[in-house]
């Protein structure tokens, strides 16, 4: 019985002081504890970078009035499940494909051919193996990230297409969904 009692006691006790510390723990937001920043500042302005697409067509990223950037890894699950989704809020948003970049990093692996299948054709898709230099040169530590420049500056980023894209097509996508 007193082993009982020594045993309910210490439990409550550590359930209390469970409690005491959680509802002390720091507002996230206000102290920096959400999801890790990825992509360059907001309103940094972007070196614009030469590079040659998977068609072998050479290509100017961060030049022009709009541009969206998408990074997907090889690597990356969340990826193929997002692919769809920022593919058709792409072609919904009325935003020149012509323009706009996806940038698959990685070295091969199974999801390489289903991306690159994906994104031909919808964007210029430009492929970085071993040492990144355009997600490198945009600070992306996180995949999938999205980026939408204006005349080279970032004014939208995120790890949702629906962070990017014009605000009517972001509620149909919801964001951290795309």
């Amino acid at each position: 019985m007193t082993t009982a009692l020594a045993l309910y006691g210490a439990v409550c006790s550590t359930l209390a002081v469970f409690l005491v510390l959680r509802s002390a723990r720091p507002n996230d937001a206000e102290h920096g504890f959400g999801p890790p920043d990825t992509g360059p500042p907001l309103g940094a302005l972007m070196t614009s970078r030469a590079a040659v697409d998977v068609l072998g067509r050479p290509i100017v990223v961060a030049e022009g009035d709009e541009q969206v950037l998408a990074f997907f890894s090889t690597t990356c699950h969340g990826c193929l499940s997002r692919l769809p989704r920022f593919i058709a809020g792409l072609e919904a948003s009325g935003l020149s494909g012509d323009a706009d970049v996806a940038v698959l990093v990685g070295p091969p692996a199974a999801a390489e051919k289903t991306l690159t299948e994906a994104l031909t054709g919808v964007v210029q898709l430009v492929r970085e193996k071993d040492r990144a230099p355009i997600a490198n040169a945009f600070n992306v530590q996180l995949f999938p990230s999205f980026v939408k420049l204006e005349k080279g500056v970032v004014v939208a980023k995120g790890l949702s297409a629906a962070d990017v894209l014009p605000a009517g097509r972001a509620a149909d996508l919801g964001t951290n969904q795309s």
